[in-house]
C-alpha cells in the first residue's frame, strides 16, 4: 500500500498532462475570443443591427422589421406580420415593444 510502483507514477503525470492539455486550449480559446470580439465580432445570432429606431420608422426600416425584400408584395407582408406576432404577441409572453414595433413595420 504504501509503496510506489512505476503504473501508478505513469497514472499520475498523464493526468497531469491532461489536465494542462485542457488548461491551454481554454486559455487559447479565450484569447482567440477575446481578440475576434475586439475587432467587432458578436455573439449575435439574428442579423439585425443594434443602432435602434428612426424616430418615424421609414419603410427600409419597416421591410427589415419584417425581415422581408423592399419588392414584397400585400400577402408576403401580412405573412410575415402574422408570424411575428405568433412569436412576439405581449398576451403570449412576448414583449410589448417588439409587438408595436412590428405592427407599426405592417
Amino acid at each position: 500500500m504504501g509503496s510506489v510502483s512505476p503504473n501508478n507514477c505513469c497514472v499520475k503525470s498523464s493526468i497531469i498532462i491532461a489536465a494542462c492539455g485542457v488548461a491551454g486550449a481554454a486559455w487559447a480559446g479565450r484569447a482567440a475570443f477575446r481578440a475576434w470580439t475586439a475587432r467587432g465580432g458578436s455573439l449575435s445570432l439574428n442579423k439585425v443591427d443594434n443602432k435602434g429606431f428612426e424616430p418615424e420608422m421609414t419603410s427600409a426600416e419597416a421591410y427589415k422589421i419584417l425581415g422581408i425584400g423592399s419588392g414584397a408584395d400585400k400577402k408576403e407582408i401580412q405573412d410575415s406580420h402574422r408570424k411575428l406576432m405568433r412569436l412576439n404577441h405581449p398576451d403570449l409572453g412576448g414583449s410589448p415593444f417588439v409587438a408595436s414595433k412590428v405592427n407599426e413595420a405592417k
